[in-house]
């Protein structure tokens, strides 16, 4: 029969742990995955040493195609100093990061992170990231960009309405918008109009 094995202690956890973290150090090419699963060992059982030791390796191994799982395991462990090395890259590297598969599986108030940080400059390639994000769940489809609009203000820009288009749930949004330029239309004509009565009354 075979024998049965006994439960790891701590130390064998920790020994573990530390040869399995001074292998990633040592490869050329780190595993993310395999780093970010030594990372919730180390939580779990308040590994701080090699806690850091992953942190730093994770940091200088993070690209466009890791740096989303990164940001949302460092959010849920609640490590904020990776979190935010994390956050960077992704806004530094926002075209790679949006790209990757994990960026669908953001949740909203990741998301929201991200996108607050989007350059003007990069509003087209944000509008079309999150038009992807949006169609990724039957949720997310039937959200009403009208709540992201209160975070992301960029989002009701008639360009960026125009490319989340009618697979998004964009309506109140052109709604808003064009109650807005309406609103603006009328305002300036009656200040025209003020003016001209002023005008001819003097």
């Amino acid at each position: 029969m075979p024998q049965k094995q006994s439960p790891k202690g701590e130390k064998d956890i920790a020994a573990e742990v530390k040869a399995k973290v001074n292998a990633q150090e040592k490869a050329p090419e780190p595993d993310t995955p395999a780093l970010l699963a030594l990372l919730q060992t180390c939580c779990d059982h308040k590994l701080l040493t090699h806690r850091k030791q992953i942190c730093d390796i994770l940091v200088m191994a993070m690209d466009g195609s890791n740096c989303v799982d990164v940001l949302m395991t460092a959010d849920k462990l609640g490590y904020r100093g990776l979190q935010k090395a994390a956050l960077n890259h992704i806004i530094s590297n926002f075209d790679a990061a949006c790209t990757s598969p994990s960026f669908l599986k953001l949740p909203t108030p990741l998301f929201v992170a991200v996108m607050r940080h989007i350059s003007p400059g990069a509003h087209h390639v944000a509008a079309r990231a999150a038009k992807r994000w949006l169609s990724a769940t039957p949720e997310r489809s039937a959200m009403s960009t009208k709540s992201l609009s209160k975070q992301l203000p960029w989002i009701t820009h008639p360009a960026v309405v125009a490319i989340l288009g009618a697979d998004c749930n964009t309506k109140t949004i052109a709604a808003g918008s064009s109650a807005s330029a309406s609103a603006s239309s009328s305002a300036s004509s009656s200040a025209s109009a003020s003016s001209s009565s002023s005008l001819n009354a003097a």
